[in-house]
């Protein structure tokens, strides 16, 4: 679904749509965060009800599908973070476009 709205003079759309993760993916993000959740660090290897795949900077607010922006989260810590985004993932954006990785921009200007 998109949503219009200003971007200094004109108008744009900006589509926000979820990925479906395949089991490569999950998988190699389950590993690459160790089965733990990246804010309590609490083990989730042997509770794999708790594990949530959740966006760093959420969708709503021009975040990316892209893995990077991809975490492990425990189920607590989901429910607790909602949609905010925080300090380590805007800092990690950052670094993002100063190295020129302008490939996720979300923007899309209307015809």
């Amino acid at each position: 679904m998109a949503r219009k709205e200003k971007y200094g003079k004109s108008e744009v759309w900006i589509k926000h749509k979820r990925k479906t993760f395949s089991k490569e993916e999950r998988l190699f993000i389950f590993e690459r965060d160790n089965y733990t959740c990246q804010l309590c660090e609490k083990d989730l290897t042997e509770l794999p009800t708790e594990r949530i795949l959740d966006h760093k900077i959420p969708l709503s607010q021009l975040g990316s599908n892209k893995l990077t922006n991809i975490w492990l989260l425990c189920s607590d810590c989901d429910k607790n973070k909602k949609s905010e985004v925080l300090p380590c993932a805007i800092e990690a954006r950052l670094k993002e476009l100063q190295n020129g990785n302008h490939n996720n921009c979300r923007i899309k200007r209307k015809n």
